[in-house]
């Protein structure tokens, strides 16, 4: 597969550089690739897959998405799970295993490997202040859960927010990406993913205000959730938010590839918690 495309031009020629230099993409990037150094061969896409992700190891950002500007207490590590509950669970002497992606020699295909990590370390991401985290989230994280509408809002809401800042860090990784190798931008895969993600952002922060609409109006019940209690432990948990572009029969029920303002996708949101 060449992944490099036969057209001039991969972005707009006059659409914003997807390196975010303020610049059109004509005589931003696309010049730069022109003169660049390095050639196709030399910098193919496997090393790009794996530049795209040393990225994103090294753009991570602090950031709060507290619905007001209340933010003056630091930010913090935010775990997307209870820390002191289902990773307490699962956890084998202060450490569990977490899914990372590597790429083997030849092959653009991502393979998943399991990384051994610490527990205090395990699913945080820097999504809120000291101040919110504990304001927004001490009813799952002090409270038994019961499963209320309540619960399961900020329990929806903190899994929303654990994939939103991992979108907005995967664009300035990107861009970051091609601020040091413009000739990125011309794979096409890249390009796909860059715009994909870009969707994702519009989408996600669609979502946000639904959220925050809810916290004001304190309608808890606006959002639609179901509780599975299993009779069994199970040895791994997580936190997502998926976008459903089929139904559970398998038939298109959003087109998550195109942005209109008139559709807008359903998120599922998956969080497990420990009961007590």
């Amino acid at each position: 597969m060449n992944p490099y495309t036969t057209t001039p031009y991969v972005f707009g020629p006059y659409e914003p550089c997807p390196c975010e230099s303020g610049e059109k993409y004509k005589f931003c990037c696309y010049v730069k690739s022109n003169n660049s150094s390095n050639s196709k061969k030399e910098y193919n896409a496997k090393r790009l897959y794996s530049e795209s992700h040393k990225h994103f190891r090294d753009t991570d950002f602090k950031t709060c998405f507290g619905f007001d500007n209340n933010c003056d207490h630091g930010y913090i590590s935010s775990h997307s799970l209870q820390n002191n509950g289902v990773l307490n669970l699962i956890a084998d002497e202060g450490h569990v295993y977490m899914l990372d992606i590597n790429y083997r020699e030849h092959s653009l295909v991502p393979i998943l490997e399991f990384r051994k990590i610490g527990k205090n370390q395990a699913s945080t991401f820097d999504g809120f202040c000291k101040y919110h985290d504990e304001e927004y989230f001490k009813i799952i994280e002090d409270v038994p859960f019961e499963g209320t509408d309540e619960q399961n809002y900020w329990f929806a809401f903190r899994a929303h927010c654990f994939e939103a800042h991992r979108k907005y860090r995967l664009k300035k990784s990107y861009s970051s990406l091609f601020k040091k190798s413009p000739e990125a931008t011309k794979n096409k895969q890249l390009s796909n993913n860059y715009r994909g993600n870009e969707l994702s952002i519009i989408d996600m922060e669609v979502d946000y205000n639904r959220f925050k609409n809810i916290y004001e109006t304190r309608e808890y019940d606006k959002l639609e959730s179901f509780v599975k209690v299993l009779p069994f432990k199970t040895a791994f948990t997580l936190t997502t938010a998926v976008a459903i572009c089929v139904d559970i029969e398998g038939n298109p029920a959003a087109d998550i590839y195109n942005y209109s303002e008139s559709i807008y996708p359903i998120y599922l949101f998956i969080c497990n918690s420990k009961r007590i």
